[in-house]
């Protein structure tokens, strides 16, 4: 290593320790100013309330989340009351309520960023304190959320600001928190327990909505907006054990663009996630409201399940809305096996399996109801690269063969070979 790259090393490595110097100082500093007494129990007796709750806000600098219990359940409010995973909720309640022995850190105002504690409602909560030294790094942004409980009868049953996450060595995480309107800041330490507070209303939800795996799949049919049967794309699997996906109907003298979109086509509804969630009342599926309605899918298994797909794009977004049903004759388009033959020797044919579904109607008729149970009412705007597969029409899929490549002319039975001039 030349005296160049020696240099240029040493600088970098000053630069990445400046940076883990002003982090960690001003962890530090705003740790040891203080001279308090440690808290006992963040709030005492919480554990004993917990089933008292039923609403939790969480309040940043960019807006408020409020998950709420509804018909013995738990929704996000400001999603029209969308299902939340139950889990998340209950370990945020059992980590604020796990929250005991806490150690003192600062209580001056101006440290509170530095460990994410200051009041969210300060006009420069959202903003980002830059260092007094402009060769500094600025810290990281900060994490302060209000998180409050509410209980059965309306009135707040606990209430914190929420910082900055600090792991220990071995693995344990502490929480840096502060109660509104108090002084005094803490570093509660959870040990090996994880403490989850989502920050954004997409954060307290699951947000994958349908997981059709490519293995399930018989057939795709997209029926675009306009264009007629001439404009229909189906894909097909001749057989459960087919290798891959075909795209049905190739106009005669065109050829596809690209062989592999019946596979894209076939595995879209595979772990779909959205990307937000509205009452389906609320986005305009049949065009008249300014929505501009896309292709109809139509998604058939091979053990009975069959998906309908509508799409519409509205503010920017496309969203879907899925019904489910199940399949009467799975089976009845696959073409009839070939007759078995017998081998050379053999006294007979061996038996042939005829296809039967994996499930029984019964078994169907289960996942039917629970998928319609969860996608009833709603619509989800799916990601742009899943819309744009469903959004197709053949026309799109094929193309004019391209022309066979020009043989070249030269002499008989002989290549056209350039002729190199002589010499001068």
């Amino acid at each position: 290593m030349n005296s160049k790259n020696l240099g240029l090393f040493a600088i970098v490595a000053a630069i990445a320790a400046v940076v883990a110097f002003v982090v960690v100082r001003g962890e530090r500093k705003a740790e040891t100013a203080t001279t308090d007494a440690k808290l006992a129990a963040l709030f005492p007796g919480l554990d004993g309330s917990l089933n008292d709750v039923v609403s939790v806000t969480v309040q940043t600098a960019s807006g408020t989340t409020t998950a709420e219990m509804k018909d013995d359940r738990w929704t996000l409010k400001d999603k029209s009351g969308y299902p939340i995973e139950a889990g998340k909720v209950r370990g945020l309640l059992l980590g604020l309520a796990a929250m005991k022995d806490l150690s003192p850190r600062t209580s001056r105002s101006d440290q509170y960023k530095s460990i994410g504690v200051e009041d969210v409602k300060s006009a420069d909560a959202a903003k980002p304190v830059l260092p007094a030294n402009p060769e500094e790094p600025p810290p990281p942004t900060s994490q302060s959320a209000l998180v409050t409980l509410v209980g059965k009868d309306g009135k707040a049953i606990a209430s914190v600001i929420v910082g900055n996450t600090k792991f220990e060595n071995g693995g344990t995480q502490g929480v840096y928190v502060r109660k509104p309107g108090e002084p005094t800041s803490y570093l509660a330490d959870l040990g090996a327990r994880r403490f989850d507070l989502p920050r954004q209303a997409t954060a307290w939800i699951e947000t994958k909505f349908a997981d059709i795996t490519r293995d399930r799949v018989w057939s795709v049919t997209i029926t675009p907006r306009d264009g007629g049967d001439a404009e229909v794309v189906t894909v097909r699997k001749r057989d459960p054990a087919a290798g891959a996906f075909v795209i049905q109907s190739i106009p005669a003298g065109k050829e596809l663009k690209n062989p592999g979109a019946a596979e894209s086509i076939a595995s879209t509804l595979a772990f779909c996630t959205f990307e937000d969630v509205a009452p389906a009342s609320s986005i305009d599926f049949g065009g008249t409201e300014g929505g501009k309605p896309g292709s109809e899918v139509r998604v058939r298994t091979w053990d009975g399940l069959v998906i309908d797909l509508s799409q519409t794009e509205q503010d920017g977004k496309t969203w879907w809305r899925l019904t489910a049903s199940p399949d009467a004759d799975p089976y009845k388009e696959v073409p009839a096996a070939p007759p078995p033959t017998t081998p050379e020797g053999a006294e007979s044919a061996p038996p042939t399996a005829e296809p039967k579904p994996r499930r029984t109607p019964e078994q169907v008729a289960k996942e039917v109801a629970e998928l319609n149970a969860k996608w009833g009412g709603w619509a989800y705007a799916a990601p742009a690269y899943k819309s744009s597969i469903l959004n197709t029409r053949l026309s799109d899929q094929v193309r004019d063969p391209a022309p066979p490549a020009a043989q070249p002319s030269g002499g008989e039975g002989e290549p056209n070979v350039p002729v190199k001039p002589p010499n001068p």
